[in-house]
């Protein structure tokens, strides 16, 4: 699995689904619209990913640390 291609198919979604959910004033949580699109872009790419994958997969976003900037 190219994981480069993965990533530039679902991030730039995930970007665009949370800006319009944010423009059109109806807030959802930034890692279940991520969730929701990981999963989204598994099916495009016909892979199966349990639900503790992607809870797995969002946890290590949640320990990353900040850019310095922010």
């Amino acid at each position: 699995m190219d994981y480069t291609y993965t990533f530039d198919l679902w991030f730039p979604k995930l970007l665009q689904y949370a800006m319009v959910e944010t423009l059109t004033d109806n807030y959802r949580d930034f890692g279940d619209i991520g969730a929701a699109k990981l999963e989204m872009t598994a099916q495009q790419l016909s892979v199966s990913l349990s639900e503790q994958e992607i809870k797995d997969t969002f946890l290590v976003f949640t320990q990353l640390q900040p850019h310095p900037d922010v």
